[in-house]
């Protein structure tokens, strides 16, 4: 019997955010929150978690045809101090713009051309999400392929060949203070 599932540990940066930040530490990704289905408009939503139960690893089956990748669904915080008053304009608010990710095999090196090229840092380019400053959290409507549906006969492939299928998703957000 093959084995076709491949396993995605989600590995987050130290500093989570590129772009004008204060810190390294303004902005950081506290977790991966769920992907469901939303029972009224039956679309994909990302609810912030109550609790800090966050999605740190997934499973991917090479075996079953999917429409799409891996998603994850990052959610950001803004550890920026808030200075906002009654005269003046919020300068400390976060524009997530894009992840930097990188997808690595935990043992050896991917050999398929799309593995390869996920294998390098590369921008995914998101819709501009605000995250307002002291504390605050936000998942924004959006998800982030860590790999797309046309690189699973690729995993596949590496999985028949004897890889054990571990591999890690590394990544940052990319974007700017709103000021």
């Amino acid at each position: 019997m093959k084995r076709t599932l491949a396993t995605l540990a989600l590995v987050v940066a130290a500093g989570a955010a590129a772009g004008c930040g204060e810190n390294p530490q303004s902005i950081t990704i506290v977790g991966f929150g769920p992907i469901t289905t939303d029972t009224t408009s039956k679309a994909c939503v990302t609810p912030l978690p109550t609790t800090l139960n966050f999605v740190s690893f997934g499973v991917y089956d090479t075996a079953i045809p999917a429409a799409y990748g891996y998603l994850m669904a990052p959610v950001v915080q803004n550890n920026l101090p808030t200075t906002a008053s009654t005269v003046s304009v919020e300068r400390s608010a976060y524009v997530v713009t894009g992840y930097e990710m990188q997808l690595l095999r935990t043992k050896g090196k991917f050999t398929s051309p799309s593995l390869v090229t996920l294998s390098k840092v590369h921008t995914v380019a998101l819709a501009p999400l605000i995250v307002y400053p002291g504390g605050q959290t936000a998942r924004g409507s959006f998800t982030i392929e860590a790999f797309p549906e046309s690189a699973a006969a690729d995993l596949g492939r590496e999985l028949a060949a004897g890889w054990d299928g571990n591999m890690v998703v590394r990544g940052r957000m990319v974007g700017s203070v709103a000021n």
